[in-house]
């Protein structure tokens, strides 16, 4: 069974950028037996492996404000190991400025196609998805918003899945 990652706002991209880091890096160099750890690791939070040999996290990067997203996607590419998928970004022209409103009514509503698009892409990948973890801020803005917004359509596009806000 795998977990997909859905990093919500800057403070759930930036989140979730450290939290794949840190699953990678425990995997390939933990004190535990690399077998069972590493293989099962690989297996819940990442799919395959890229045509560059790095694996494939499972997430999806939202944000209204492109900056943090190309900060997340050229990082990966650049450090080796694990990668985000290409198309795995979603993100607009300008930010929910600090106003929950603004990103659940005004992007929730503009851009909902994309980011389900965006879901679908990465869900559609992985054959047995228990997990939904949704990064993202409670404290206004395009995280908190769009986040809340994001966690209702998850629950219409994998069904059955449990669902994890932090």
């Amino acid at each position: 069974m795998s977990t997909v990652v859905i990093q919500v706002g800057q403070c759930g991209n930036q989140v979730g950028y450290e939290l794949f880091t840190r699953l990678y890096e425990e995997a390939t160099t933990s004190y535990l037996p690399q077998s069972s750890f590493t293989e099962s690791c690989f297996k819940q939070f990442f799919t395959n492996v890229s045509s560059t040999g790095l694996r494939i996290a499972n997430a999806v990067l939202i944000d209204m404000e492109s900056k943090v997203i190309n900060k997340c996607l050229s990082g990966r590419s650049n450090s080796g190991g694990w990668c985000y998928r290409d198309s795995a970004g979603v993100s607009s022209r300008q930010g929910s400025g600090n106003n929950w409103a603004n990103g659940y009514l005004s992007y929730g509503e503009s851009m909902k196609d994309e980011i389900e698009r965006a879901i679908r892409s990465v869900t559609d990948l992985i054959p047995e998805i228990s997990t939904v973890l949704i990064l993202m801020s409670s404290a206004g803005g395009t995280g908190s918003g769009l986040g809340c917004r994001v966690t209702e359509m998850v629950k219409d596009i994998v069904p059955g899945a449990l669902i994890l806000n932090q």
